[in-house]
């Protein structure tokens, strides 16, 4: 079959092969490559310069690099990247991500590299909620023309080596390789249970509290790879360089000198976090002695995920100064969940009559917007503690 009989998706599918595998084929020179399909007219390369000596359990963070290559079938095509493959969460390039696009076949075929750096200062991006870079023509200008393999591949190594251990821990986060990653689901399944704590959010405050403990040690290995460094290196003038990175870590006064991290960011005290705990086991085991566990967790889960889907629904008429009311209606015997309402109510409005009701006013703090979400939170909140109490009226009492 002649090539251009053939159909779009079949050329689409064999222009983005012929890319991925020229990257590769490039990046095996220097580099130990992984790759992981991202999309049918690319594919991200996860790249580690070869090392018997270097490995990922090492004390620093692995020095790795992302490479994802594009498969032009003319200078007329456009490609995009998403902006949160390039930039952090504070819009700096991220170091140690590249981009290498294919024109051309056989003797015409050449290779562009750009680096975060380049797709950021020089590419426009689009408009959409979740914005792209566009990579059309300034893309492939011959600024970006690899017409020496080695200075390209030397290029890239230097990027990943030279790069700062905090900025590695930062890109390792980025593009999801698993280094002391942490979520809000990581945690034990029975403090996910939609138990109506009054403490703390259990999930929300351990991952909160965690993350602040991650950042922290990632500024103690930052230090620690430059005290070892010290003590490896023959040189006294890497040894003296090694030492500045210290500075930052430094404090004390008088003849004391130490090392000092975390600050104000670091929170030791997990503030409520132990009585947030024992309040959950508390209920769980009053819930599972009047055998009511599983009903209770079933209405909690009905009831929180409706509400949010009807707040959802309501953000956009929300106004301060009404009241956001919620009532529902379920067997106490059963605990099986009859009907659920959920309503805005002006200052003067009388609220609509149900078994169990729950309602709190919205109010503007500051400069945010209203927290309709948050604030049916609360209302499932005070709703499921009051469904707590009528099954394990032993609860209520303790907490009176």
């Amino acid at each position: 079959m002649a090539n251009t009989d053939q159909p779009v998706w079949l050329k689409v599918m064999e222009h983005g092969a012929a890319g991925e595998a020229r990257t590769k084929a490039f990046l095996l020179d220097r580099f130990w490559v992984l790759e992981r399909s991202v999309d049918i007219d690319g594919a991200d390369f996860l790249i580690q310069p070869r090392s018997l000596t270097d490995k990922f359990t090492d004390r620093a963070p692995p020095k790795v690099g992302v490479v994802q290559a594009k498969y032009y079938q003319d200078r007329k095509t456009t490609h995009y990247i998403p902006c949160e493959y390039v930039k952090d969460k504070d819009g700096k390039p991220l170091r140690g991500f590249f981009a290498i696009l294919h024109v051309g076949s056989e003797d015409a075929a050449e290779m562009f590299l750009l680096s975060a750096q380049d797709i950021t200062s020089v590419l426009e991006q689009t408009d959409d909620d979740k914005p792209r870079y566009i990579l059309g023509k300034k893309a492939l200008d011959q600024q970006y023309l690899i017409r020496s393999r080695k200075q390209a591949l030397d290029r890239i190594s230097q990027d990943i080596a030279t790069r700062p251990s905090l900025d590695s821990f930062q890109f390792l986060d980025q593009v999801n390789v698993p280094y002391r990653q942490i979520s809000e689901c990581n945690i034990d399944y029975r403090y996910t249970l939609p138990l109506p704590n009054p403490q703390a959010d259990i999930p929300k405050t351990y991952l909160e509290y965690r993350g602040k403990l991650r950042s922290l040690l990632y500024e103690m290995e930052e230090a620690l790879v430059a005290i070892d460094t010290i003590l490896q290196t023959p040189d006294p003038r890497i040894a003296v360089a090694e030492l500045e990175k210290l500075d930052q870590f430094r404090g004390g006064s008088g003849h004391r000198d130490q090392l000092c991290f975390g600050g104000y960011r670091s929170n030791m005290d997990w503030s409520y976090f132990r009585e947030a705990l024992d309040e959950h086991d508390k209920q769980e085991a009053a819930l599972r002695t009047v055998g009511m566990f599983e009903a209770f967790v079933t209405l909690s889960e009905q009831t929180r995920a409706q509400i949010a889907v009807d707040a959802k629904s309501l953000e956009a008429l929300a106004k301060e100064g009404q009241t956001l009311w919620a009532g529902i209606q379920h067997d106490p015997t059963t605990l099986r969940l009859g009907s659920l309402a959920l309503r805005l109510l002006e200052p003067d409005e009388e609220a609509p009559s149900a078994p169990l009701t729950a309602r709190n006013t919205l109010r503007v703090v500051g400069r945010q917007k209203l927290q309709v979400l948050k604030s049916a939170d609360t209302l499932w909140h005070m709703l499921m503690t009051t469904v707590l109490h009528q099954v394990c009226p032993t609860l209520k009492d303790e907490e009176n």
